[in-house]
């Protein structure tokens, strides 16, 4: 992303669809003079909206309610898997649409390795097939968007680490953190959880390791 934001610095136009509470845009944009738009399904996540975030609108990344070649750069953050095949391919056209030419698309996804390794894996058993339906591989997406038109100029792994109480971490967990335990059975879900705090009784805090990939494309 570093790379990526260095070339944003003065007049630009930055989008992120399913932008939530705008964590990312926000340290996406700030400290650069650039003009930032926000864009989710639903309203009140947007209403938690923090930071240097210039607009915020509720809509649908797969009907962009924007005219042609308005952006400069596009986010889309742990959102691409939500929107099935059809609807996937429909938001890459779109955006290809409102970019500029010389444009780019930054999406932050899950490949199929990542997916293993996430914390969830271990307590939810069915959870890492669900995922993998969910989740387009990684050479599956590039494709995808270069068929639309894309460049996909960059592929890269990444790696963040974050601490949390053991408190903070079940209420991400209960509270939706991960959405792969909405797709769970009823039965494994209450297993899972009970094998969960059994595992963190004697933890006070929790260490968690990140793993994602970022595809970095560009509209010629």
């Amino acid at each position: 992303m570093d790379d990526l934001t260095s070339r944003f610095q003065h007049d630009q136009f930055v989008l992120q669809v399913g932008a939530g509470t705008c964590r990312y845009l926000a340290a996406f944009t700030r400290g650069r003079s650039v003009y930032s738009v926000a864009l989710d399904i639903f309203q009140a996540q947007l209403l938690e909206c923090t930071g240097p975030v210039g607009a915020r609108l509720q809509g649908d990344a797969r009907i962009l309610p924007f005219i042609t070649d308005a952006f400069d750069a596009l986010l889309a953050v742990m959102t691409t898997h939500q929107y099935g095949d059809v609807g996937r391919r429909r938001f890459l056209v779109e955006a290809f649409r409102v970019l500029t030419s010389g444009g780019y698309l930054l999406v932050k996804t899950c490949s199929h390795d990542d997916l293993a390794r996430r914390y969830v894996e271990s307590h939810f058993p069915s959870s890492l097939a669900s995922n993998r339906k969910r989740y387009p591989s990684i050479p599956d997406l590039t494709r995808e968007m270069q068929s639309v038109g894309f460049n996909t100029s960059a592929v890269e792994p990444r790696v963040t680490r974050e601490q949390l109480s053991k408190r903070e971490f079940l209420q991400k967990v209960m509270n939706g953190g991960n959405s792969t335990l909405d797709f769970l059975p009823r039965d494994e879900l209450v297993n899972g959880l009970a094998r969960l705090r059994s595992d963190l009784n004697d933890v006070n805090v929790v260490d968690l390791v990140h793993h994602h990939t970022l595809i970095q494309a560009r509209r010629e």
